[in-house]
């Protein structure tokens, strides 16, 4: 389990976090299995600690940069649409593992989890590691630094490229 720095838990309590947290999530686990999206012990625990907080921190890097992460369903069904869960499961395929959303962030990430409790961020057209868990991944997202970027485990550049390319009226 990770241990959150001082300025990550400022963050948390300002979002109406507490360390003993665990709200019901029925109702938006009933919206993902709708919606298609796989459901695991791993995200539904995150979820029941996390799910309904916005975090707001201003960047490391740039006092003018201000972020946020919402976790839940709201921002999935945003970003997703109706598509569901088949948005994601090409990503989960070419990761080899099942993939349950767990939010977004305002620079357009979406937040996923896997079944070992990885945190995947997507973010095409690449998918980075967020953290080897959710607590993990908040704290590396709330104490980025460009000089330590968070690694890219998947990239689409060329497939996207591609596409583009045969595709030029899309775009």
């Amino acid at each position: 389990m990770t241990i959150f720095s001082e300025r990550t838990l400022s963050a948390l309590y300002a979002a109406g976090w507490t360390p003993n947290r665990n709200i019901d999530i029925s109702t938006e686990l009933d919206i993902l299995k709708k919606q298609g999206y796989s459901t695991f012990p791993a995200a539904l625990d995150f979820m029941k600690r996390f799910s309904g907080l916005q975090i707001s921190f201003q960047s490391l890097f740039d006092s003018k940069i201000h972020y946020s992460v919402h976790f839940g369903t709201k921002p999935v069904l945003y970003m997703e649409g109706e598509g569901g869960g088949e948005g994601i499961e090409g990503f989960a395929e070419d990761l080899n593992t099942r993939l349950c959303p767990i939010g977004a962030d305002n620079s357009g990430i979406l937040w996923t989890m896997a079944e070992d409790g990885k945190v995947y961020g997507i973010y095409m057209p690449v998918i980075l590691l967020m953290g080897n868990s959710g607590e993990q991944a908040i704290e590396n997202t709330i104490n980025y630094l460009p000089s330590n970027p968070l690694p890219v485990v998947k990239d689409y550049t060329d497939e996207f490229d591609a596409f583009r390319r045969d595709h030029p009226s899309l775009y």
